[in-house]
C-alpha cells in the first residue's frame, strides 16, 4: 500500500510522505527483480477512505470531512470497498503483465 503522500506533498507529515516514497521505490525495484519469475509487484495509491486515519486526520488538523473531500475532484471520501476492487483487479490473471505499477486511487487526485 502506497498512498497520495507518496507523490504530493502535506504539511506536517514528512516522515510518512518518507515511508510512502520507499513503499513505491521498493515498488518499482522488486518488480524489475523477480518480474523474470512471474512474480508481480504492484501497489494502489489511495486518497481519502473512510478509514480511522481518516478520522484522525480531521480531529487532528481541525477541519471537516467535507473541507477534506473538496481538494478532490470527486468530492468525496472513498470506501475501502473501492479501493480493494482495485486490488483484487492487479491481483487477476486480467493484470497478468502489469508489474511496477502504483495506482492512484484517489477519485481524480487532490489539489
Amino acid at each position: 500500500m502506497s498512498s497520495i503522500a507518496g507523490h504530493r506533498v502535506f504539511p506536517n507529515i514528512s516522515s510518512y510522505h518518507a515511508s510512502k516514497y520507499a513503499v513505491d521505490a521498493i515498488t518499482k525495484g522488486a518488480a524489475k527483480e523477480y518480474a523474470k519469475q512471474n512474480i508481480r509487484v504492484n501497489a494502489i495509491a489511495p486518497g481519502l477512505v473512510e478509514t480511522p486515519m481518516t478520522e484522525r486526520t480531521v480531529r487532528d488538523w481541525g477541519v471537516t470531512r467535507e473541507q477534506l473531500a473538496s481538494g478532490y475532484p470527486a468530492n468525496r471520501i472513498s470506501t475501502p470497498e473501492e479501493q480493494v476492487r482495485v486490488v483484487m483487479f492487479m491481483c487477476s490473471p486480467e493484470a497478468s503483465y502489469m508489474t511496477g505499477a502504483i495506482i492512484e486511487v484517489d477519485g481524480g487526485g487532490w489539489g
